[in-house]
């Protein structure tokens, strides 16, 4: 779900209008209408103002969880894997640095504390 459905989704979670809603972040009818159907996006000050409004998230209201994110990444990893030809040990250290990165994500973005296995890492 991109930015434009999910500011409709929650336009209409709490039962109002585009005109409404409008009205309460005081901009045009046309703004909330450009946003929804994809035309335009909200400037980063206005995108904290929507969250807040919302009580969500930025990264809900964009649509930019770290796992959605890491999960393209790695999907298209893979695809690259499997279109060229790379040594299985490249390809490992690759794999490592992605769950290195997709944890440290986490803990970052949850300030949960996750545990790296290191096995087979000799970089250490």
């Amino acid at each position: 779900m991109g930015f434009e459905l999910r500011i409709k989704q929650l336009r209409r979670s709490k039962k109002m209008t585009q005109q409404e809603l409008a009205d309460k972040l005081e901009v045009s009818r046309s703004t909330i209408t450009n946003w929804e159907v994809g035309r335009r996006v909200p400037d980063m000050d206005m995108t904290i103002i929507l969250a807040k409004f919302f009580n969500v998230t930025i990264d809900y209201l964009l649509d930019t969880a770290p796992e959605k994110n890491m999960f393209e990444l790695l999907s298209r990893a893979t695809d690259f894997f499997n279109s060229q030809s790379i040594s299985e040990i490249d390809k490992d250290k690759i794999y490592q640095d992605l769950m290195r990165m997709y944890l440290k994500s986490k803990e970052h973005d949850y300030g949960e504390i996750s545990a790296v296995s290191n096995k087979g890492d000799t970089s250490q």
